[in-house]
């Protein structure tokens, strides 16, 4: 798929605000990939999936501080990881990078939470 790509190059460009509703559509699209089962979506704010193809498979998740725990983003990626089902994957996940402790999330109804922003990596054998 090549949304990502897409995404990022919009991104670099400037040209988010005129693309926006295009872009969150394709969070949208990427989170429902990642997370099939819509409980699994809860207090997930924004998925982005990096290599998914690759031999270390990457996923940036922004989630709702008092929504979700680290933890069970944590669990939830791991089952991202085991989904994919690729050779010399162990079905595991790692945090790779964490981004930011106190992101700040825009929700549907324009209130602002606190969010939690890191990078996790599928764990290779």
């Amino acid at each position: 798929m090549k949304t990502p790509a897409l995404i990022c190059a919009i991104m670099l460009s400037g040209c988010a605000g005129i693309y926006g509703a295009a872009i969150d559509e394709a969070f949208r699209q990427s989170q429902v990939e990642a997370f099939p089962d819509p409980a699994d979506r809860q207090g997930i704010d924004r998925v982005f999936k990096f290599n998914p193809d690759n031999d270390a498979p990457t996923i940036l998740v922004i989630h709702i501080k008092d929504q979700v725990s680290n933890a069970e983003v944590l669990r939830r990626v791991m089952g991202y990881c085991a989904r994919l089902d690729a050779p010399g994957l162990t079905g595991g996940a790692t945090i790779r990078e964490v981004r930011d402790t106190n992101a700040v999330i825009t929700l549907d109804d324009g209130t602002k939470t606190a969010g939690f922003d890191a990078l996790y990596e599928c764990t290779q054998s």
